[in-house]
């Protein structure tokens, strides 16, 4: 997608029509105003999703939803506890973004609810593939974002510990 921000002529269309097929134009990314977070989980909009999202010194959880969508609206409680849990590592950041509010280039989400990992270093995200929509699965989130984050050693631990398979799917 691109803004046309000039006169609509037929010389100025036809140049903005040759610069974005020679890749001259930026594409226009749409992003609700930016809000201040209060509390452990961070709202994300369009215009700061890969600034968080991407830092390569986090790990960053990333709930992608819809405002209308059931399932979603059924996870937001679930996932609070995930943020309320990881609120004090520095290292990790729990975030959302309204998916349909907001473009996020290169990131097109097959439904909601969507959760991906974006892990520090790598940032190739990791999709959640587990339930996500009663509050005994807050465990399992946070179970994830354990193994996930931990070293080998550790996953294996919490394999055994908790009987955990991987909530996650690498792809």
């Amino acid at each position: 997608r691109f803004h046309h921000d000039g006169e609509f002529t037929p010389d100025n269309v036809v140049a903005f029509a040759h610069a974005a097929r020679l890749g001259k134009l930026l594409p226009h990314i749409r992003s609700s105003p930016s809000v201040k977070s209060s509390g452990p989980l961070v709202e994300l909009v369009g215009s700061n999703f890969f600034e968080v999202a991407k830092d390569p010194s986090k790990d960053v959880l990333v709930h992608f939803y819809s405002s209308t969508c059931g399932h979603c609206k059924k996870l937001f409680p679930v996932y609070t506890k995930v943020a309320e849990h990881f609120a004090d590592e520095p290292e990790v950041v729990v975030a959302q973004i309204d998916a349909i509010a907001n473009d996020i280039p290169s990131v097109e989400p097959a439904g909601y609810p969507t959760v991906l990992l974006y892990p520090k270093g790598s940032k190739r995200p990791i999709e959640y593939d587990g339930s996500r929509d009663s509050s005994k699965n807050s465990k399992k989130m946070v179970n994830f974002g354990e193994v996930e984050l931990a070293s080998p050693t550790t996953r294996a631990y919490y394999e055994r510990k908790f009987g955990a398979s991987l909530f996650f799917s690498q792809e």
